[in-house]
């Protein structure tokens, strides 16, 4: 059952990993990329967990602008509410999106753990074994 729910993206609670899964479609308009980045802050916080599971395997890069604004200002909101962790799926067959994912992370401090995966299971299993 998702708790956010757009033509863009998905928003869920895990509660085997204690982790906010957003799932992403194509490329959405920065107005709904904040908003929805924003609603999976919001849940984040209602449900105190530190990890994300981030499926961009149907997800079109998004635009440098709204990469800065995550890095920029959503990140900082997020790490003062106790984000520690994501993992991000990818298609393996975009490199593209792959590129701009490695990019995003590149810029976040090291304090934040992430590791991209192909497999949502993988990513999930990885998410268990986090102690944050």
């Amino acid at each position: 059952m998702w708790w956010f729910e757009t033509e863009h993206c998905k928003i869920r609670f895990i509660d085997e990993v204690n982790a906010v899964n957003i799932k992403w479609f194509g490329s959405p308009p920065s107005q709904l990329f904040r908003i929805a980045c924003n609603k999976a802050l919001e849940l984040m916080i209602e449900k105190k967990a530190a990890k994300f599971l981030t499926d961009n395997s149907n997800a079109v890069v998004f635009s440098v602008h709204d990469q800065t604004w995550l890095n920029e200002e959503w990140l900082p909101k997020a790490k003062k509410n106790g984000y520690k962790a994501s993992a991000v799926l990818l298609n393996p067959k975009e490199g593209f999106t792959k590129f701009a994912v490695s990019n995003i992370i590149k810029k976040r401090s090291t304090e934040f753990i992430s590791k991209t995966f192909t497999n949502e299971a993988e990513a999930i299993n990885w998410l268990k074994e986090l102690n944050v």
